[in-house]
Order: structure tokens, then sequence, then C-alpha cells
């Protein structure tokens, strides 16, 4: 399943999380994560309707486990996936999962990409420049994956800003790094 995942290709994946779903006596940390996968995959395919049915799924099953950094992970999915489909609480349920997040770094990092894709996209450009500075700060010496998706959400931020020049060394920086892992 992990490796059908990591292969970026959604119908195999799908498929695999859709037999997964079926198996017997699956744990329901198992069954969120299973959910949280299918929410972020059936997007694209399916639709956002058939992705917040997942998302949702998970973050309730999440939050029955007690498991904060699960719950935050279904939570920022659950918003981001509602904020493309145009909700307007998509942002609070962004904030929410980045406060779940907040004493577990790893999961800081991620679950705040999605706060700042909601914050980008909606214009708040001093609010996402201040939380992507940290990100990126945070993520510079141990992902440099993470640190790259940070930078390129900088250069959209200081695109918008007006501020060209450093909008553009930042695109640059992002480049090189994605450039490493064949992005």
């Amino acid at each position: 399943l992990l490796a059908e995942l990591e292969s970026e290709q959604d119908l195999p994946a799908i498929s695999a999380l859709r037999e997964a779903l079926r198996e017997a006596a699956t744990p329901p940390e198992l069954l969120a994560l299973i959910h949280y996968r299918l929410s972020l995959s059936v997007r694209a395919v399916e639709g956002l309707a058939a992705a917040e049915d997942h998302a949702r799924a998970s973050v309730e099953l999440a939050e029955r486990t007690g498991d904060l950094a699960l719950t935050a992970a279904t939570t920022a999915a659950l918003a981001t996936i509602r904020f493309r489909a145009g909700h307007p609480d998509a942002p609070d349920i962004a904030e929410r999962a980045y406060e779940l997040a907040a004493n577990d770094d790893r999961q800081r990092i991620e679950v705040g990409m999605a706060l700042a894709h909601v914050l980008v996209w909606s214009a708040q450009l001093g609010r996402a420049r201040s939380l992507l500075e940290v990100l990126q700060h945070d993520s510079r010496d141990r992902d440099e994956r993470m640190s790259a998706r940070c930078l390129w959400y900088l250069a959209f931020v200081e695109r918008y800003a007006g501020r060209l020049a450093l909008a553009a060394e930042y695109a640059e920086q992002a480049r090189e790094l994605s450039l490493q892992y064949g992005h």
C-alpha cells in the first residue's frame, strides 16, 4: 500500500486503499489513516464531495483514538478540502488543526502547510509570510522537500505583495531543492 501511495498514481492507490478499508478488524488508527489518504487521493479523481466524506470519517476516527497528531493531520486535510470547495469555515478548521499540532514539531510543520495554503490563497499575505518563514526555518535542516514547499509558497506571497526580486529568489531556491528530488 505504501509503495502504491509513494508512486503518486492516484488510481492504483485508491484501489489499494479501498481494499484496505474492507479488511476486518482494522484498528481505528489505521482506518483513520486510510480515510485520510483516500481524502487526499480521491479529490482529483472523484471530486471534493467524495474527498470530504473520507476526510470527515478520518477526523471522527482520529478523535476517537485520542491521538492528537493524527487528529491534527486529518483535520488539516478536511480544512484543505473544504477550502478548495469554497466553504467559509475552512480557515477556522485549519487554525484548529494547527493548534492541535502545536506540541509535535514534525506534525506542526506539515499541518502548518495546510494553514499556510489557506492563508496564501485567502490573500492574508502578512500572516502567511510569518507562518511560512517559521515553517521554512524549522524544516530547512531536516526536510528539504518541505523547505522547498515553504519557499514555493513564499515566492507566491512575495509575488502578490509586489516584492518581485524576493519572490524570484525564493522561487529559485525552491527550484534548486526540488530538482534534487526529481520534481
